[in-house]
């Protein structure tokens, strides 16, 4: 049966904890910070798996679980190394209008305590060595290994990005523009443990029928549905997610004496975009949380971009990858790179990725 797979790069948690330290990974080269994710609960119930690329970026209680796996572990002889470079020579072009202070992002995942950091110190990942930041060349990274894994692991696999990089709402179909403003789940927090988000009552939402086949209906083609279905569907869901939160969340507070869990949202609104429920950091006035779902190549035409949406209200307008995937298309007749609002994405093909095994 076809699954919804996430993937989770090197630039998507935005903090890391140096005083609640992770087991140490392959990839750590000195220490072990735990990574501190912005949307835990949507990732572990609306995705079948998650591939984090490697173990470094991955909250240390979720490093284990059934449903996780890592790109360098999945394809060790993986060339990294040609893809940071094109990552190198692209960075310049991107720009983030909206930018948050450690100190607000610090506050907006209410972690309180000190210790806490925005990137981590040297990893080995494959054939290179960097470091994990929520940073423009990250972000680049992320791009070039999702468009690979789309040749090389699923054509349908979708690249979860944090708040920072807000790609806007870039889809021109009205079923779906529909689905974002039906799924409205308020009230449903993070919590964050210093071990990381997982819980084992995670479990009993993954297992909820509902949300299975919701996982299943996402992936589906629905051209032709009514909306009085997307209503219903929607509808189903939140009613679920309702019915068992109170129990749900409870157990994250009880019998927890090895783990200080805390609320990482005050209020949440979840939305979707053709079906990933968000928890988006309370900050969301000045950014919204955002998701790439790839289809098979990294184009104005081909992909499908997908942008999650919050209070509109409170967003701050600016220059979205959406308007920028726009103007490329519109002015195809330019050079890559010549252009500074170029989408910093380069086309490869099926023959290239194939290079980037060693041993193929």
């Amino acid at each position: 049966m076809k699954k919804r797979t996430a993937y989770i790069g090197i630039s998507y948690p935005l903090l890391y904890d140096y005083r609640y330290q992770a087991d140490k990974s392959p990839n750590d080269l000195l220490d072990s910070p735990n990574p501190i994710i912005e949307s835990p609960l949507g990732l572990m119930i609306f995705y079948d798996e998650i591939l984090f690329l490697c173990r470094s970026v991955c909250p240390n209680n979720m490093r284990n679980l059934p449903y996780v796996r890592f790109v360098d572990e999945l394809f060790p002889d993986f060339c990294f190394k040609d893809l940071l470079e094109c990552a190198d020579e692209m960075r310049d072009i991107i720009f983030v209008d909206n930018d948050l202070s450690y100190e607000d992002i610090k506050s907006a995942l209410n972690v309180g305590w000190d210790g806490i950091d925005q990137h981590t110190h040297g990893l080995k990942i494959g054939d290179i060595r960097t470091a994990a930041s929520p940073n423009h060349n990250g972000f680049l990274l992320d791009l070039y290994v999702f468009q690979a894994l789309q040749e090389l692991y699923d054509q349908d696999i979708e690249l979860v990005t944090n708040s920072k990089y807000n790609l806007g709402a870039f889809n021109n179909n009205s079923v779906k523009a529909e689905f974002i403003e039906k799924i409205i789940i308020p009230g449903i927090p993070n919590y964050i443990g210093t071990s990381g988000p997982y819980h084992e009552c995670m479990e009993e939402l993954r297992e909820n029928k509902y949300l299975k086949d919701f996982r299943h209906w996402v992936i589906e083609n629905h051209n032709n549905i009514q909306k009085a279905e997307i209503t219903e569907m929607c509808d189903t869901v939140e009613k679920s997610i309702n019915e068992t939160k109170e129990t749900l969340f409870k157990k994250y507070l009880e019998n927890n004496s090895e783990y200080s869990f805390f609320k990482s949202t005050a209020t949440t609104l979840i939305k979707t975009t053709a079906g990933l429920l968000y928890s988006p950091i309370s900050v969301i006035d000045a950014f919204a949380g955002n998701i790439i779902a790839g289809k098979r190549a990294l184009s104005a035409k081909s992909v499908r971009w997908q942008g999650f949406v919050t209070d509109s209200r409170k967003i701050v307008a600016g220059t979205t990858w959406g308007q920028v995937l726009e103007t490329r298309d519109k002015s195809s007749e330019n050079t890559p790179g010549s252009d500074p609002i170029k989408i910093p994405v380069r086309m490869f093909h099926t023959d290239w990725f194939r290079r980037l095994l060693r041993n193929a």
